[in-house]
């Protein structure tokens, strides 16, 4: 295909001049030594270069809006640590640990020895780990002040959660594990439930039993980096020991040597289980990255290739363009202009069909492309400023270049050169 469509281009665009060429006058081509150009050629080519630039022009705003976007994306505030966590997860067999006591006592069991590798800092288990999994327990509790029961998402924690995985407190502390009526919120649940007032202390209703809030965390993106926190509610794991058990250990050592010793300590608790895929948290965030990060690259090859090749022909219609006037500024020079104006002409005559074609490809990016866009972007509009006069002056500096080199030659021309091609 790309094969069959490079032959067409090539036959289309080497048929078309050939054809127009057969309608030229003979005498005039002979006369200026086949470089003439009749002032149909020139708009038709003065138009292509304008076409080319605002192609140029849309693709290169839709790479500046993917790769800005991608920059906001990778920076956003997660809301846990992003160095030195390191995760994976436990699969148990439903045979064997069938019981809530079961998964709660194999809980107990693996967090001792986690906590019992040389280099670990802290260690923890979980229902469910942020960017990994969009598992929640839903938990219908009663609000002070509000009229029905509200459903909140919640999280059964275990360990040195919160600081295994850089979680900061806003208010309050962690919970006692062994108490499974005490719990931790999130800011969200503070701004929706409790009207951003003070958390810590207030009880939440739960059928007979009020569970009491322990502290407030900071809001964590648990269900993807686009995506803003829900309120949440952290409890005890001993509480819902539910499967399979997510771990997370903090670690100043490498990731490698980590994974090798839970290996070993996992076998020591059952040797019937296995270590699911170890990654850093860096990883996650990476893999979550991949997909943003290939559209920006990708549409950013393209751009480059397109820049270039405006750039290419924006120069090569105006060198043609120049040498078939060779004789009008022989004329010129003779009369008495400098080499200013002779470039000056150039210039003002070569770059009004790559700004027509920018203007144009600017109006068509802001507005058709950014609006198709919009769903792949984050943090920023379709029509952001900075991206608009980014492309707007890469375009028109590339243009200017394309053109002062055959304003400088153009400036060379001797009257004598215009009298031997008359």
């Amino acid at each position: 295909f790309a094969l069959g469509v490079t032959l067409l281009s090539a036959m289309i665009f080497g048929v078309l001049p050939a054809w127009r060429a057969t309608g030229e006058a003979n005498d005039e081509a002979l006369r200026v030594g086949g470089l003439w150009m009749s002032r149909g050629s020139r708009r038709w080519a003065d138009g292509m270069v304008a076409v080319q630039v605002g192609l140029t022009a849309v693709v290169l705003i839709a790479a500046g809006l993917l790769l800005k976007s991608f920059l906001v994306l990778r920076d956003v505030e997660l809301g846990f640590a992003r160095e030195h966590v390191i995760t994976s997860t436990v699969n148990l067999p439903a045979a064997n640990y069938e019981t809530r006591d079961d998964r709660a006592r194999f809980g107990a069991e693996w967090l001792e020895r986690l906590n019992a590798i040389p280099g670990v800092s802290a260690a923890a288990i979980s229902n469910s780990l942020p960017l990994r999994y969009t598992l929640l327990l839903n938990v219908t509790v009663r609000v002070a002040g509000e009229s029905e029961e509200q459903t909140v998402g919640g999280r059964a924690v275990g360990g040195a959660y919160f600081e295994a995985m850089g979680i900061e407190w806003v208010a309050g502390g962690p919970f006692d594990e062994a108490n499974e009526d005490q719990v931790a919120v999130n800011e969200a649940f503070v701004r929706r439930h409790l009207h951003g007032g003070t958390a810590v202390g207030i009880n939440l209703g739960e059928g007979d039993k009020p569970l009491t809030i322990t502290g407030v965390v900071k809001d964590v993106r648990h269900l993807g980096m686009r995506e803003a926190a829900s309120p949440e509610m952290f409890m005890p794991f001993a509480r819902f020991p539910l499967n399979p058990v997510d771990t997370v250990v903090r670690s100043q050592l490498p990731a490698g040597q980590i994974a090798a010793a839970m290996r070993r300590e996992l076998q020591s608790v059952d040797p019937r289980l296995a270590l699911g895929e170890i990654k850093t948290m860096s990883e996650v965030i990476d893999d979550q990255l991949a997909r943003p990060r290939f559209q920006a690259l990708l549409l950013g090859l393209f751009a480059a290739v397109a820049m270039a090749l405006a750039a290419v022909g924006a120069y090569g219609v105006i060198a043609h363009n120049v040498r078939s006037r060779v004789a009008e500024f022989g004329l010129r020079r003779a009369l008495g202009a400098g080499t200013r104006d002779l470039v000056r002409l150039v210039l003002w005559n070569g770059m009004k069909a790559p700004l027509l074609g920018l203007a144009v490809g600017l109006a068509i990016g802001a507005f058709a492309v950014g609006r198709y866009l919009e769903t792949l972007l984050y943090g920023i509009t379709p029509r952001d400023p900075a991206v608009l006069l980014l492309t707007g002056g890469l375009l028109a500096l590339t243009s200017l270049l394309a053109c002062a080199l055959p304003g400088r030659w153009a400036a060379t021309v001797e009257p004598s050169q215009a009298l031997r091609q008359e």
